[in-house]
């Protein structure tokens, strides 16, 4: 979002080598970034308090198109990963668990078939 935030107001004090992988790419990959970034800070507010607005808000709210594209992408990553890792996720039921399961699985998240 173009606002100051990580700007001209933001300093950052002298990185450690320890930490320049880290801390230093992300200072750097922040630069200079509130002159190109997609999303207008007067549109957020306008969308967000639109939403909050909503007798069902969404839980989560990717606003402006890069933050679309990245959401997206890290839950693409996020499925596979998760699916890579099925069999060993799902081998740690308890061998009489059945369906009792997916029925709490219902309760606990609205909405979603169990």
């Amino acid at each position: 979002m173009r606002t100051e935030w990580a700007g001209a107001s933001m300093t950052t004090p002298p990185i450690s080598a320890p930490y320049e992988a880290t801390v230093g790419a992300s200072a750097r990959a922040m630069a200079g970034f509130e002159l190109v970034a997609n999303s207008d800070p007067e549109k957020v507010a306008r969308i967000v308090l639109a939403v909050a607005g909503l007798d069902d808000p969404p839980l989560r709210l990717l606003v402006g198109s890069d933050s679309y594209e990245y959401g997206r992408e890290a839950w693409r990553h996020r499925l596979e990963s998760d699916e890579q890792w099925e069999a060993p996720s799902r081998s740690a039921d308890h061998d009489e668990a059945g369906e009792a399961g997916q029925e709490q699985r219902g309760r606990s998240l609205p909405g979603l078939d169990a």
